[in-house]
């Protein structure tokens, strides 16, 4: 069953991008899983908004290629500057950020001889402290190939287990002073946003 999108607020992004820039927007829906140190699953609904100013920070291979990556931040000594323009978290009723400072990036891989592709997104905030990633994989190379290459078209897929590094939750978050989250979800959509005037208008939850 495909996830519905339910459009809640206007969103600032933490940073302002220039009007000339690439603008990849990122929303990541489905489930919340197990939460540390707690007896049973969450199974709340979660989404998270990722913006990315491909004019920042470091690209390598150039958005479309086989191998593609956006990354930056003061992890990173030899980046000028980090790519992210702010994630946005929802957490059922609890909505928090990180900035991204410290390091963000997305990462898109196609290896052609062994079938193997992936795509992973992650971003920490300043101080080394709070810190969200999603990684998915697949060794038969089914991926969709616009999530491997981060084509800038607006481009939904329905998350299935052949997306999923076997054993493994996709999602994990760690905010400041909070229990360990895993995330599983279960729709991602990416979408050249550059165009859209304003701030992003979309928020995301699974319906």
């Amino acid at each position: 069953m495909k996830t519905k999108l339910l459009c809640l607020a206007v969103l600032l992004p933490l940073t302002a991008a220039p009007a000339s820039a690439d603008v990849i927007q990122l929303i990541l829906a489905g489930t919340i899983g197990a939460v540390a140190n707690q007896p049973t699953s969450g199974n709340d609904p979660f989404s998270v908004i990722f913006l990315f100013d491909t004019s920042r920070g470091v690209t390598e291979g150039g958005v479309g290629t086989e191998n593609t990556s956006i990354y930056g931040g003061s992890a990173w000594p030899w980046t000028v500057e980090t790519p992210s323009l702010g994630v946005t978290i929802i957490l059922g009723d609890q909505i928090t950020q990180i900035d991204g400072n410290y390091a963000a990036g997305l990462w898109g891989r196609v290896t052609p001889a062994s079938g193997y592709s992936s795509f992973s997104v992650g971003a920490q905030s300043t101080g080394n402290t709070s810190i969200i990633t999603f990684a998915f994989a697949s060794f038969d190379g089914s991926l969709p190939s616009s999530l491997t290459t981060l084509s800038l078209s607006p481009f939904i897929h329905d998350v299935t287990n052949d997306d999923l590094i076997p054993g493994r939750h996709a999602g994990w978050l760690n905010l400041e002073g909070q229990p360990f989250i895993e995330l599983d979800p279960s729709m991602i959509e990416l979408t050249n946003v550059s165009s859209v005037p304003g701030p992003s208008p979309v928020l995301a939850y699974p319906a």
